[in-house]
């Protein structure tokens, strides 16, 4: 890492102190580390109180719209899981669904524009409520008649 871009001689926050003194930016990573989930057989006996998260426990996968060509974004598409693409949020990798040439017609995928939006959205899939019927211009219903 060159001198100029870690930050000695300039006045930066305090949570960015770690770094500085460690330029590997190793201290971050390392302390958020105790937090993770730790991943076990699935045939293992659990502990009391111990909570599992599979499959079913996820509701929707929510990730940045450039990032779809990963593990999650397929495994999501096989087990049926609703994936919000938020596209506020763009990243390197920019692999959209359309240079992947997947099809979203059809699918639990929904495009939002921000985080907020996809707050909102998965309120809704919580609740039942049809993503479709919250946006404008609604499709037009067909009077049935007795």
């Amino acid at each position: 890492m060159e001198f100029e871009h870690t930050g000695f001689g300039k006045l930066v926050s305090p949570r960015d102190g770690a770094e500085l003194i460690y330029s590997a930016f190793v201290c971050s990573l390392l302390k958020g580390l105790i937090n993770s989930p730790r991943l076990v057989k699935f045939e293992a006996p659990s502990a009391a109180g111990e909570t599992r998260i599979s499959v079913e426990n996820v509701s929707a996968v929510v990730m940045p719209e450039t990032t779809v060509g990963n593990i999650p974004f397929f495994a999501s598409l096989d087990q049926g899981i609703p994936i919000i693409l938020v596209k506020d949020n763009t990243t390197d990798y920019d692999i959209t669904p359309e240079k992947l040439q997947i099809e979203t017609q059809g699918r639990k995928i929904y495009s939002v524009n921000s985080y907020m939006e996809a707050s909102g959205l998965l309120l809704a899939l919580r609740n039942g409520i049809v993503p479709e019927s919250t946006t404008r211009p609604m499709f037009k219903l067909k009077p049935i008649f007795l």
